[in-house]
């Protein structure tokens, strides 16, 4: 626990409990080790439906974690009719409820149980889908995701020495047959590693991981620093680029800085394949004037020497309901608030893209007023969150715009905060050294 640093005073952890022995075996030691500084555990146990036998898996999980004196709380996922990547579905839901279960308790931590044959695995998928030197990496040792910390302890421990530690507890555990299922990749490479020397080879596929992880380490903190220098974020969701401070940098520094901008300012889940980086880099250096290049869900547009990056308008097209009192996050990019006491109005209202028939709505209001004192592109502006009704435009607050006459006429207001999923330059990536600190204690 000393290599997932810091904990507040009387921490509360909550920790990810699958029922298989990696997850069982760190919620019965995080029990010993939170008497110790006067903390609390809370087991969170996620029965995803997938299989028939899950509510009693869950059921059983919970059982064992109150014998050992862990609180448990059973996280249900409400799942959809699969359709393929059924893996990478329940992976994101789960990850998803326990994360949110945590933000609405208020708990800082979360515990997940990968060990050093899981660290291995996802470095041998990330090779074998040439991630380069980032996704070699593999997992980190602590990520912060919004206001939640995911730690993992185990990262330079053996799944063997986990499975020995609940024998000794006299402590079974869940087996999950799509573990061992060949159609998923992870299943096939963790058979062939139990093919050979497996405790040598994941020793020194661990090795391999921690060495990528600080050099990414290194980079990221470059990376931030050009960031800083040389790019300026909007409250509004769109970013203006120094391209010449951008361009003169080595290339490898000039690649991550981009598909930091592109990734934040998109909303994507994962960032813009090398490739297409390498073909906008290839185009500002040749200072090839960009009039309408789209990248990974952005618009880009270059004017003399600043690059302006913005979500791409097509793209943003998400339509949300919302009610009053409520904190949505629209778009991955924007939290949405409407605000206003309780009435009896049925009036229902969507935030949307402003688009380019709200533009020309807030244009013809501006003009009617002969002034404005926002100078934003209208490319960008395209993008913005707007509340709508069945009337039309209601409110486009980073425009300062409303229409009384669209709503119930009540005390109603509606807020946007630029709250983008992923940070233009989060956390440095944190690998692990959980053996070295056992070393030194010992």
């Amino acid at each position: 626990m000393l290599a997932v640093r810091p904990f507040e005073a009387r921490p509360t952890v909550a920790v990810g409990v699958s029922g298989g022995s990696d997850s069982l075996c760190l919620a019965m030691l995080l029990k010993a080790w939170a008497r110790d500084v006067d903390g609390t555990v809370i087991g969170l146990i996620v029965d995803h439906r997938l299989r028939p036998e899950s509510a009693s898996e869950a059921a059983q999980v919970r059982g064992w974690l109150a014998n050992h004196g862990v609180e448990a709380c059973t996280l249900v996922w409400q799942s959809e009719p699969v359709r393929g990547g059924q893996q990478a579905r329940a992976r994101t839901a789960r990850y998803n409820l326990l994360i949110d279960w945590c933000r609405t308790a208020h708990v800082l931590h979360l515990a997940l149980g990968h060990h050093r044959d899981d660290q291995a695995e996802t470095l041998l998928m990330r090779k074998e889908r040439s991630s380069g030197k980032y996704g070699l990496a593999a997992m980190p040792a602590i990520r912060e995701q919004g206001s939640v910390r995911l730690i993992r302890p185990f990262l330079g421990i053996s799944a063997s020495r986990l499975q020995a530690t609940l024998r000794g507890m006299d402590q079974a555990w869940v087996c999950d047959p799509s573990n061992h299922n060949p159609k998923y990749t992870r299943s096939r490479i963790r058979k062939s590693l139990l093919s050979e020397a497996t405790d040598l080879r994941t020793r020194r596929l661990s090795r391999s991981a921690r060495m990528y992880a600080k050099a990414r380490s290194e980079i990221e903190q470059k990376v931030s620093r050009l960031l800083a220098r040389s790019t300026q974020i909007h409250s509004e969701g769109y970013g203006v680029v120094d391209i010449e401070k951008i361009m003169s940098q080595p290339q490898e520094l000039a690649f991550r800085a981009l598909s930091n901008i592109i990734w934040s300012l998109g909303g994507g889940l994962y960032a813009p394949g090398e490739t297409s980086i390498a073909r906008l880099v290839d185009r500002l250096k040749q200072q090839r004037v960009l009039s309408g290049y789209t990248l990974g869900g952005c618009f880009l547009r270059s004017l003399r020497d600043r690059l302006f990056v913005c979500r791409e308008p097509i793209a943003a097209g998400t339509s949300l309901d919302i009610r009053r009192g409520v904190k949505v996050l629209w778009d991955s990019r924007f939290l949405v608030e409407l605000k206003g006491e309780p009435t009896d109005a049925t009036i229902e209202y969507k935030v949307r893209a402003l688009s380019k028939d709200g533009w020309q709505i807030y244009r013809n209001h501006i003009s009617s007023k002969k002034a404005s004192r926002f100078v934003i592109p209208f490319f960008a502006a395209y993008a913005l969150p707007s509340l709508w009704s069945l009337d039309g435009l209601v409110s486009v607050p980073h425009l300062d715009y409303v229409d009384h006459g669209n709503n119930d006429g009540r005390a109603v207001s509606f807020h946007a905060y630029y709250r983008p999923r992923r940070p233009l330059a989060g956390p440095l990536f944190r690998g692990i050294g959980c053996h070295e600190v056992s070393k030194t204690i010992e």
